[in-house]
């Protein structure tokens, strides 16, 4: 069995190749064997993971098989600027109900119907004491001509160095038109008054989320 160091420095590699911060991994997988050329992690009740250093991740693994982020636990902070360049925390919204929804891209054809069918439903979102945060790695530039285009009337958030997007743990393995590359699922959490998560939607349907979103709260009345 090779030392701590060596495991340390696969981990890491591992975390380079797969965009699964370090603290994420160790809440998630233990060290089953680490060979010559291979690390093997065990996710909790679930499959093993190989990190190979010749070849990159087994075909096997694929990111989006990870959990969510569980219900019930404390949501975590951040700190994001939005399409003004204004900052905000999670802990500026202490005492509203939060959906926060992390889509891909700014201005494509999924990301507009998702931000436009939440901007129509936003005057009942705000009756329920709810505010909608978007957020995904555009800039802010990028995300104030998304708001003047479309109008929107709710915040839209950067987070270029994916600090928000890492720790809420949507910043997955995606195939497309069979290729594989890391990039933000789009994924909708409701976050309740005292600042913990409540509800978590994965590989949400963007044109439905909304309407999705708004049921959910309904229900919670």
């Amino acid at each position: 069995m090779r030392g701590e160091g060596d495991l340390s420095d696969r981990r890491e590699r591992f975390w380079r190749r797969t965009g699964i911060s370090l603290p994420l991994l160790e809440n998630l997988c233990y060290t089953v064997r680490v060979n010559e050329n291979e690390t093997y992690f065990r996710k909790k009740n679930a499959m093993d993971v190989k990190c190979s250093g010749r070849n990159g991740l087994h075909p096997s693994f694929h990111k989006e098989e990870m959990d969510m982020l569980e219900t019930g636990i404390k949501a975590p902070d951040f700190e994001l600027p939005d399409q003004n360049g204004i900052i905000h925390r999670l802990e500026d919204y202490r005492g509203k109900k939060v959906i926060l929804y992390f889509y891909p891209k700014d201005s494509t054809p999924g990301c507009t119907k998702q931000a436009c069918g939440f901007g129509e439903l936003y005057p009942q979102f705000l009756e329920k004491g709810a505010v909608v945060l978007g957020v995904s790695k555009d800039s802010v530039k990028s995300h104030k001509k998304f708001e003047e285009k479309y109008g929107l009337p709710f915040t839209l958030l950067s987070d270029t160095e994916l600090a928000a997007i890492q720790a809420y743990d949507v910043w997955q393995e995606k195939k497309m038109y069979g290729k594989v590359s890391m990039g933000v699922v789009r994924t909708t959490y409701l976050i309740d008054e005292e600042g913990r998560i409540v509800k978590a939607y994965g590989k949400v349907k963007a044109a439905e989320n909304p309407q999705q979103m708004l049921e959910e709260l309904d229900e919670r009345d």
